[in-house]
């Protein structure tokens, strides 16, 4: 029977499989079996290495997952007091106050209480088609007969200053330099300089009809204008 012991002695340290090998008297009909048991040390060696994560192994990248504010319903939050006052649009003023243009006008929520302006408090006309807040704390409404303003807790008559033709209003924005434009049935109105960029038939129907104004003709195609029904 051969004599194997250089192969050595299988050995445990913590548990962990190690072969310990001590060499022996060997002679050349030993080789192949000696040549196994450093096959079998080494194959030892590399078994932790096989079975766990390589570090140049593809990963996938954690991406958190975040809710879409939108869908989310704690954010939102429904007003009883608006249902059925037809609600056309709605702006929020420089101190937080939300501004809601309804049929019969306009509806302040401050927070805490709600109030209700009509034409009683000098409203031009309803129901209101557009709300604009700008950033000196006025806020403008747009209707069917033209422009007013709410500043220092009342509303005034902007636009037009007086006379019975009307200016149907449907868009109010504030730009960056801090003026106010209308987008109205008769064309675009610059408030702050009364200018009103519009088409040359209607300029030629306004004349002498708006004191003050300044009309600043543009091409046909540049702004489509309809006033069936405006002008007797």
């Amino acid at each position: 029977m051969k004599d194997l012991s250089f192969l050595g002695t299988l050995r445990t340290a913590r548990g962990v499989p190690r072969l310990r090998w001590e060499p022996t008297m060997t002679t050349p009909a030993d080789m192949p079996l000696r040549r196994f048991a450093i096959f079998l040390q080494f194959a030892c060696c590399m078994l932790p290495f096989a079975f766990s994560p390589s570090p140049l192994s593809a990963a996938v990248p954690y991406q958190p997952m975040h809710p879409d504010p939108v869908v989310e319903a704690w954010r939102w939050r429904a007003f009883p007091e608006l249902r059925g006052l037809g609600l056309r649009c709605m702006a929020e003023g420089k101190d937080g106050s939300m501004w809601f243009g309804a049929d019969d006008g306009v509806r302040r929520y401050d927070g805490r209480k709600w109030t209700a302006y009509t034409l009683d408090d000098s409203l031009l006309a309803a129901p209101v088609n557009c709300l604009c807040a700008t950033r000196d704390g006025s806020v403008y409404a747009g209707t069917g007969f033209g422009i007013a303003r709410f500043r220092e807790g009342a509303w005034r008559r902007v636009f037009p200053p007086d006379g019975e033709l009307r200016w149907p209003t449907y868009d109010l924005v504030e730009t960056s330099d801090g003026d106010c434009w209308a987008g109205t049935m008769w064309g675009a109105l610059h408030l702050d300089r009364a200018t009103l960029y519009t088409t040359q038939e209607a300029g030629d129907v306004l004349k002498g009809r708006t004191p003050g104004l300044q009309i600043s003709i543009l091409p046909n195609e540049a702004i489509p204008i309809r006033w069936d029904g405006l002008v007797s």
